[in-house]
């Protein structure tokens, strides 16, 4: 889509599904904006939950700038219909714009799928941006690692002085679509880019990145890894001679799509020594190109721990590198940078137990590299609901590293409780318990972590933050650890920021 093909549907009839989602507003937001005067947004929640759902999704921004969207949303020239109207019309509509993930519910079918059969076109907040960006696109996808991948490579081609936008694919990222308009050809969009984003894209960036692929969302897919290799591989697949695909060489599957793309394949490793690319030496990250190589740090030098991280930061590095950026400003930037929230983050240290928010780990892939990388005994809080995926190597490790495992209500739940007692081979260690609720597995964490532990919230399930998790409110993890654990300590001082010899919030 051009920017006048886009102008020519301003009066047609243009319908949005999805509106209190981060797409769906950013979408509205985005047409409004461009004069649009025809639009039906569609939400399947009843209308009197609409604010509260849009508050609760939108925590990337700011809260006065959440409110203001809100509220322009609100009082917009836009008919919305909620739950008893949903997608009324919709078979009318010129054109659809639709959310990454319309197709998983249920209650989108079969009507959205009609509206394809009869040709109605389809438009992604990521096809707005891969169409109208007139700056190269630099966009990560992956199973695991995107999220952080693409925040350290937005950061590394800032510092290195072009004006770089970024958006990501998580709630806590604040779309760019209302600032296509005032790039220009020189700047750069750094992307975070999902499968569900990648099924019907047919357009590849400058520079592409797959941190790594393993089964995941396969239910999404016809329950076919096959099917969701090839939808991943779309990231590379249409690129052009002369555009870079930076792939991970420690990772079969990914490896092999150097034979899906026309661009420039580059790897990074952290198991092998490269001729080209970027690769771990004994504890040294290097870059090589060209038969020169250049040390960018120590791996204890990073400030984000774990072995999956340094795969993240060799990844984010060697596309920096190849699209320009000098090796100092990479190395100064990788040393400083913190990582995201909900990914292995440090929230609290309190008399000795140190506390991380991991809830973005929603694989069991991503929960094994989470317990790698703590060198102390866990206390682990995970559950949620199921994907189908295989829970044994989570157990595996986690009988071996965990004190005590707290689990809270989901289908995967109860499968993952199965694996975790098979791995425990008819012993009773380490305990496994049951939790209703976010708090009370807060709490008994506080009451089993002792010293030296950690206590770590990595769900190894999906829709965790969905269902137990809620940072609008006060009920997100650092929040419950500093009521349940700081404040309840005897002469704490009741202050969001109070810290100690023995107790430190992160960062």
């Amino acid at each position: 889509m051009t920017w006048d093909e886009l102008r020519a549907l301003r009066h047609k009839n243009v319908h949005i599904v999805g509106l209190s989602g981060v797409e769906g507003s950013a979408v509205a937001d985005f047409l409004i904006r461009q004069g649009f005067t025809n639009l039906t947004a569609h939400d399947f929640r009843p209308a009197e939950d609409f604010d509260r759902n849009f508050r609760l999704v939108h925590v990337g921004m700011k809260p006065e700038e959440r409110e203001a969207a809100l509220q322009r949303l609100k009082q917009a020239p836009l008919r919305i219909c909620f739950q008893d109207h949903y997608l009324d019309g919709i078979l009318e509509a010129d054109a659809i714009f639709a959310t990454q993930a319309w197709f998983i519910y249920q209650c989108n079918l079969p009507k959205l799928r009609q509206a394809k059969d009869k040709g109605i076109p389809f438009y992604s907040m990521t096809m707005l941006y891969f169409d109208l960006a007139p700056c190269p696109i630099l966009a990560v996808t992956g199973t695991n690692g995107k999220s952080t991948t693409s925040k350290l490579l937005s950061e590394i081609v800032a510092a290195s002085g072009r004006r770089t936008y970024y958006a990501g694919n998580e709630r806590r990222s604040v779309q760019v679509l209302d600032r296509l308009e005032e790039m220009r050809p020189d700047d750069v969009l750094v992307l975070e880019v999902s499968n569900r984003q990648l099924i019907e894209l047919e357009r590849s960036p400058h520079v592409a990145v797959v941190t790594n692929v393993t089964p995941n969302h396969l239910d999404e897919h016809e329950g076919s890894f096959e099917k969701y290799v090839a939808t991943k591989e779309r990231l590379v697949r249409y690129q052009r001679p002369g555009d870079i695909a930076v792939l991970n060489y420690d990772n079969l599957i990914t490896r092999r799509m150097a034979e899906r793309t026309p661009g420039h394949v580059v790897y990074f490793s952290r198991e092998v020594e490269l001729a080209e690319g970027a690769f771990l030496r004994g504890d040294r990250l290097v870059l090589r190109r060209g038969g020169e190589e250049r040390e960018l740090c120590r791996a204890q030098d990073l400030l984000i721990p774990g072995e999956h991280n340094i795969s993240n930061v060799l990844a984010a590095a060697l596309a920096a590198f190849m699209f320009g950026v000098p090796p100092e400003v990479i190395s100064r930037t990788v040393r400083t940078f913190r990582g995201l929230r909900h990914r292995l983050q440090l929230v609290y240290s309190v008399d000795g137990v140190r506390y991380y928010d991991d809830l973005n780990s929603t694989t069991p892939q991503a929960t094994v590299a989470a317990l790698k990388a703590l060198d102390a005994p866990v206390v682990l809080i995970a559950g949620g609901e199921d994907k189908g995926l295989s829970f044994d190597e989570v157990a595996a490790l986690a009988v071996q590293r965990c004190r005590l495992i707290i689990l809270l209500p989901g289908r995967g739940t109860d499968r993952l409780e199965e694996a975790l007692r098979a791995a425990r081979r008819g012993t009773d260690c380490p305990p496994i318990q049951r939790a209703a609720a976010l708090e009370e597995a807060v709490v008994l964490a506080r009451t089993a972590a002792r010293p030296g532990d950690v206590v770590l919230l990595s769900p190894a399930c999906p829709y965790f933050f969905s269902r137990f998790y809620d940072d609008s409110d006060g009920a997100g993890f650092r929040a419950l650890v500093r009521r349940v654990v700081v404040n309840s300590r005897p002469g704490s001082p009741r202050s969001a920021g109070a810290t100690g010899a023995d107790m430190k919030e992160g960062p």
